[in-house]
């Protein structure tokens, strides 16, 4: 069953990024902020004082202007959170307690916590995986398994707010997963 979402929608979506945010293969991850963003509310918090150095491959991609220091995001300022992919965003952030404090609350406010790709690590070190469903990026199941979660081969999976996906080609399943559980409950400004 598809749902269409109201007309108005107003979503915030959490998209943290780190000293390096690393292009994948879509054209929704480019390194720059996409101006589109603000049409609906998508803001990029950080932990960088005004700009974020990306990469694309193994080479830089320039810098993006970010919304928000990462300390001063706070879960009731968002719908939903988003982990990104690639190995160094997650690997920088999995150790930063405002990040995993982040996530923490989210998780406990029922929103949706999301990651992709090497995303997931984050989702471990802040504990949200034992028990639960989830996939990551191939060289990651052992990891995930050793979390206490259940690796399962699919593009997204969702298990309660929990939402992960594999790569950036599972990037169209793993949005539509978050979106639906954002038109399924009251979004900010509605």
């Amino acid at each position: 069953m598809r749902r269409r979402a109201r007309e108005g929608l107003q979503v915030r979506w959490r998209l943290d990024a780190t000293r390096p945010l690393r292009e994948q293969q879509a054209p929704t991850l480019a390194p720059r902020k996409p101006e589109h963003l603000a049409r609906f509310g998508v803001q990029i918090p950080a932990i960088r004082d005004t700009h974020i150095l990306t990469i694309r491959y193994m080479d830089f991609g320039g810098w993006i202007a970010f919304d928000r220091k990462l300390e001063e995001a706070t879960a009731a300022d968002y719908d939903a959170a988003i982990v990104p992919g690639g190995a160094w965003n997650p690997d920088t952030l999995r150790a930063n307690p405002h990040a995993l404090a982040f996530l923490k609350a989210m998780a406990k406010e029922g929103k949706p916590t999301a990651a992709i790709c090497h995303g997931p690590w984050v989702l471990i070190d802040a504990g949200l995986l034992r028990n639960k469903r989830a996939t990551c990026w191939w060289s990651m199941q052992k990891d995930l398994t050793a979390a206490g979660a259940t690796f399962v081969d699919e593009a997204a999976v969702v298990d309660g707010n929990i939402i992960t996906a594999r790569c950036p080609g599972d990037i169209p399943a793993f949005l539509t997963a978050v979106g639906a559980q954002l038109v399924g409950r009251d979004v900010k400004g509605l």
